[in-house]
């Protein structure tokens, strides 16, 4: 697959990892367009999910695993244990990218009032026509809406799942398979169950009420359109209604007078003005005049695989048909003008015109197919699939005829905005009024105000974006990879710390930060790894044996890396040679030299050696350079390579082959974690096996790492496995390499946590017995510290205490407090969602272990949420280190203005005597950039200025010295 990559000129140039940037919206040539989201990311993200949740024995959804794990997990959390953390969280964006939207609507009593839908995002409502966005929070697990109706009193009611939507197959896409019928009450702010699939036993994608595709009402008549055919209902004298599917009518037989109900898949309904009913099934359009039983007659529209209806408000004699075939390309679109009895077609399949296909790749019209009609105008209507386009009537046509127009381009043209984009993958179409139109996307919601001429996107605070991977810099940037919405970097735009920038397109995976230099790390599916330099340069990646295999994409959808850092490595062995033509150096001396890396500023890191030896002018010294990384990228068939050059702009990047079959390595990996001194690589495979890739430290060059040479040091063991399950996640104790945390996913009964104690001398395994422990925790649902069997997708263990360890899970964020002293089943586990993402999947957990002299963020912990965006929390960040032990003596620091330009002031209040007092400055990584002495203080307030006008633009740490006593405050340069 081609990667999306930035020309970083004015947008991105002074992002600077270490602190804040000087940012412009100005829209420039250089930028490269995004490009549209490819057909491979749908079908691609359906199996990778299938994949992560299926049974591994049977290949299938265990249904009632699935029901029972979610139903244990929103019992637990509805507990509110004491014992739990009780960790508050808080949404860190992005507020400007919306993810998957299936369900739309207009409050009928209030226009302001909007409600949309997330497929894994829940619920959604805005009260200023889509200025801001809230969540409806509720504990339903994995909520996955579907669509949206209003009945005639005004009452608001959602449907959950719509499996054949989301995967062809009828399975597990990302919305997954539906929890049922709900209404919201306006009034009180809650969701309220009207028929739940957990009710029905043993349920599948075949069950009642799993899938709900579409809900129409008349009155309060409501219909749905469900995987098991076509169900409507009216409330009781109370206004409820049925809470069994038997209280439910399914109204269309199979054929008129006999007994047999269609009970397939319902795809679509719509109800016109007088009451008459259009359902859609895959090739047919059942048409009644009142709903009523046995009175739906079948039309047939051929070659169809999937139909969107859309009645005309105006003239309810005229509805229209989007219809895609097997293939999900273009069938036709139909109109009739006798309510269904006789169709023409109007835009005809087989040729260029298609809404549900890129040029040169498949199409996905079962994916996403929508048709509205203008509400003032029968003969005008709007198609969406992957592209958007408006079909207007030629008028005394007869038959009736007109023009196609493109209406939306699916490419944002930069931070600007492009008035003329929606994204990709249009779902649902909502005209309110003739010139007034949203449409719900894989981006979110759109809005045009001139009849489809020009759109702005109205996302705002609206996170349901589903990210896979995260990552976090030192100076609180965020980087994610997502589903439909790229690779998103948080902390950029300094007007608004929530917003994002998206920095490479197309479905984003794993990412990481370089926090020395400046660089993102950012995948797209099927093995496109780009590396992208905020100093506003950029290298060549791949070497000539990669650019061979990934030509054509060398990888699975997801693509999988690791990377590691260390700017003073002591196991390094890249040697450099330094020569000094001027000067002269005695033993002892302090010798300044550069690394083939460079630093924050785009320049070469500066290092320090002491002379061991006399030198004089002209004399050489081999010198170490300390700055290293390591990254290790999955390439496909098996073999994953090992450069040390990725942030090293300036080399030719040398790549290694560090595992393969020819070590014994064999799988698609999942999961790669390097221990903290970068030794040793730990790799879980989707079919379940945890290998350790060693003496990483000892291998050098390509002899001693490539496992070709003949004299690789490289060694590889399989140390766990045989579960069959995926491994989605290897957390190593900050600490100690030995420990480590295994989490694995798929719903069956088996564990899903391990833990391993000595991980990296662990001999060959192909169990989870000899080297690992289960740490799932109690086996009854109703012991206290239970967790539901359930897919994990990530763990963290935390710095400063191994047993305090976090997973991510597919209903919310867990946490245990003795994970390497609890037996198996001593464990305890509690939920620790208690914010706005409830019970959303968390694909990934990390917590900054930089120093706080490092990082502005130490200690925190970040969540990536698969349908919630990205969270944080500081609740578990212990006392800090900061030299502060005896703070009495030193009050009320205060550094203002805060930014600061040129000259600030250090206020601070002495409550005795004190000798060396000092001001010093230190940049993030902790370099000292200014020193001012002070001398003798006696007791009293001083007011101190300084000058920054040297430093460049970024965050900095002000540390006042006192005796033997400090205080700490932090500033930004901004000029």
């Amino acid at each position: 697959m081609k990667v999306n990559k930035i020309i970083l000129g004015t947008a991105l140039s002074g992002v600077i990892i270490g602190g804040l940037i000087s940012f412009s919206n100005t829209k420039e040539a250089k930028y490269q367009p995004r490009e549209a989201r490819q057909v491979e990311g749908a079908q691609g993200y359906a199996e990778f999910m299938k994949m992560l949740r299926v049974n591994p024995a049977t290949g299938e959804l265990d249904y009632a695993l699935m029901q029972k794990a979610r139903r244990e997990a929103v019992k637990i959390l509805n507990k509110k244990n004491k014992v739990a953390l009780g960790i508050n969280w808080s949404d860190i964006g992005p507020d400007n990218v919306a993810g998957r939207t299936r369900g739309f609507l207009i409050d009928k009593n209030n226009p302001n009032r909007f409600f949309a839908g997330g497929v894994s995002g829940g619920l959604w409502r805005s009260d200023n026509a889509g200025g801001t966005w809230y969540p409806i929070n509720d504990t339903i697990c994995n909520e996955a809406v579907s669509c949206i109706a209003q009945t005639a009193s005004g009452r608001i009611f959602f449907g959950t799942g719509a499996a054949n939507f989301e995967n062809p197959g009828g399975q597990l896409g990302s919305g997954f398979v539906g929890t049922g019928l709900y209404e919201y009450d306006v009034a009180t702010n809650t969701v309220i169950p009207v028929i739940q699939t957990s009710s029905v036993p043993n349920n599948s994608t075949t069950t009642p009420w799993s899938s709900i595709y579409e809900l129409a009402t008349y009155g309060e008549r409501i219909y749905a359109a469900t995987n098991n055919g076509l169900k409507w209902a009216e409330p009781d004298g109370n206004g409820n209604y049925p809470n069994t599917d038997a209280g439910w009518t399914n109204p269309v037989h199979i054929v008129q007078g006999n007994p047999n109900l269609y009970t397939g898949a319902m795809k679509d309904v719509v109800v016109d003005k007088n009451g008459r009913v259009y359902a859609a099934s895959s090739s047919n359009v059942y048409i009644s005049p009142d709903g009523s039983d046995d009175s739906f007659s079948p039309v047939s529209l051929s070659g169809s695989s999937r139909i969107e209806l859309a009645v005309s408000p105006s003239n309810p004699n005229i509805i229209y048909a989007s219809t895609t075939k097997s293939n999900s390309c273009l069938n036709n679109i139909y109109r009739s003008d006798d309510y269904g009895q006789n169709w023409t077609v109007i835009g005809p399949g087989g040729g260029s015109f298609d809404p549900f296909a890129n040029p040169g790749v498949n199409c996905q019209g079962w994916y996403d197919n929508t048709i509205a009609v203008n509400p003032d105008n029968p003969d005008e209507i709007i198609v969406g699939g992957v592209h958007l386009y408006k079909w207007v009537r030629t008028p005394g046509t007869n038959p009736v005829a007109g023009q196609w127009t493109n209406i939306a381009t699916t490419v944002d043209f930069g931070l600007g905005g492009n008035p003329y984009y929606v994204h990709a993958d249009k779902h649902k179409i909502v005209y309110a009024d003739a010139s007034t139109i949203y449409v719900a996307t894989d981006g979110g919601v759109f809005r045009s105000r001139d009849g489809g001429d020009t759109w702005t996107a109205i996302n705002h605070n609206y996170n349901v974006t589903q990210f896979y991977d995260m990552a976090i810099a030192a100076n609180g940037f965020v980087l994610g990879g997502s589903q439909d919405n790229g690779t998103q970097l948080i902390g950029a735009l300094t007007t608004n710390p929530r917003s994002a920038i998206e920095i490479s397109g197309g479905d984003g995976f794993e990412c990481a930060f370089s926090d020395i230099s400046q660089i993102a790390f950012a995948t797209v599916y099927n093995g496109s790894l780009s590396r992208i330099s905020f100093s506003g340069s950029s290298g060549s990646f791949f070497d000539a044996e990669l650019t061979g295999l990934c030509q054509s994409g060398c990888g699975p959808f997801h693509t999988m890396f690791g990377y590691w850092e260390n700017e003073r490595d002591p196991f390094a062995k890249d040697t450099l040679w330094f020569k000094d033509t001027v000067n002269s150096y005695n033993v002892g001396d302090t010798i300044t030299y550069f690394s083939q890396t460079n630093g924050a500023a785009g320049t070469p890191i500066a290092l320090t050696y002491i002379a061991p030896v006399q030198l004089n002018p002209g004399d050489s010294l081999p010198v170490i350079d300390s700055v290293q990384s390591k990254l290790a990228f999955y390439a496909g068939s098996s073999s994953i390579y090992l450069t040390r050059d990725a942030i090293r702009l300036s080399n030719d990047p040398k790549w290694d082959l560090i595992a393969s079959s020819i070590n014994g390595f064999s799988g698609t990996p999942l999961a790669m974690e390097f221990t903290p001194d970068g030794d040793h690589l730990f790799v879980g495979t989707t079919s379940g096996n945890i290998y350790r890739i060693s003496n990483l430290n000892s291998a050098y060059d390509s002899l001693t790492t490539d496992i070709r040479s003949g004299s690789s040091v490289i060694s590889l063991t399989r140390i766990g496995g045989g579960t069959g399950q995926a491994v989605t996640g290897i957390a190593i104790d900050p600490n100690n390499n030995d420990n480590i945390i295994v989490t694995l996913g798929n719903y069956t009964s088996a564990a899903h946590v391990y833990r391993c104690t000595n991980a990296t001398s662990a001999g060959t395994a192909s169990n989870m017995t000899t080297n690992f422990t289960s740490i799932q925790g109690p086996g009854s649902p109703s012991a206290d510290g239970y967790l539901p069997k359930m897919p994990v997708y990530d763990a963290e263990i935390d710095i400063n205490d191994n047993n305090l360890v976090l997973i991510g899970t597919e209903c919310g964020v867990w946490a245990c407090q003795n994970a390497f002293t609890g037996s198996t089943s001593s464990v305890k586990w509690y939920p620790e969602s208690q914010n706005d993402f409830m019970l959303s999947p968390v694909f990934t957990v990390t917590q900054q272990t930089k120093p706080w002299n490092k990082a502005v963020n130490s200690q925190e912990y970040y969540l990536g949420t698969h349908g919630r965006g990205f969270w944080k929390t500081a609740d578990l960040v212990s006392v800090r280190n900061i030299e502060n032990n005896e703070v009495n003596a030193v009050n009320n620091l205060n550094v203002y203005p805060n930014p600061m330009q040129t000259t600030g002031t250090v206020s601070f209040t002495l409550n005795e005597n004190s000798d060396n007092n000092s001001i010093e400055v230190f940049d993030i990584n902790g370099k000292l950039m200014l020193k001012e002495n002070l001398g003798r203080l006696l007791k009293g307030t001083y007011n101190e200025t300084i000058d920054v006008s040297n430093l460049s633009n970024g965050t900095y740490f002000i540390k006042l010295n006192s005796g033997t006593q400090s205080k700490l405050s932090k500033i930004v340069v901004l000029k």
